[in-house]
C-alpha cells in the first residue's frame, strides 16, 4: 500500500504546474472538472488493480474524508464504482469495468494519458 501511495504522490506532483489562472492538474478528469469526484475517479481508474477501503481512497487521492462518503453513494448508483468485500468493518471499492459508462471514462482518460505523453505540451494550455 505504501509502495502505491508513494508511486502515486509522485506522479501527482510530477504532473502539477502553476499556470497563471490557477493551479492545474494534470489528471485526465480533474483537469476538465475540477472536483473531488473526478479526482475519486482518476485515481480509481489508473489503480484499478486493486479495492480500496474508503480511508484509502481519501488519503491516496487527497480527498476530504466527508466528500467521500457523499460521494461513493453516487458513484455506486451510477455504476462507476462498486464494493467488492468487506474487510472488518470496512467495505473495500474498485472501479466497475462491467459498466458500458465507467468503460467510457476509461477509455477517455486513458487516451488522454497517452496523449500528454506524447505531447507534454499539452499540459501547459
Amino acid at each position: 500500500m505504501y509502495l502505491i501511495k508513494r508511486i502515486y504522490h509522485m506522479q501527482k506532483s510530477s504532473d502539477q504546474e502553476r499556470v497563471a489562472g490557477g493551479y492545474t492538474r494534470a489528471l485526465p478528469l480533474e483537469r476538465i472538472f475540477r472536483n473531488p469526484v473526478s479526482r475519486i475517479l482518476d485515481f480509481l481508474i489508473t489503480n484499478q488493480k486493486f479495492d480500496y477501503s474508503e480511508s484509502d481512497i481519501s488519503k491516496l487521492s487527497d480527498t476530504p474524508p466527508r466528500t467521500l462518503q457523499r460521494a461513493l453513494p453516487i458513484l455506486r448508483t451510477e455504476g462507476l464504482v462498486v464494493s467488492t468485500r468487506k474487510s472488518g468493518k470496512q467495505n473495500m471499492y474498485k472501479f466497475n469495468l462491467e459498466s458500458e459508462r465507467a468503460l467510457a471514462l476509461q477509455n477517455y482518460v486513458r487516451a488522454t494519458m497517452r496523449e500528454n505523453l506524447d505531447n507534454p505540451e499539452i499540459l501547459r494550455r
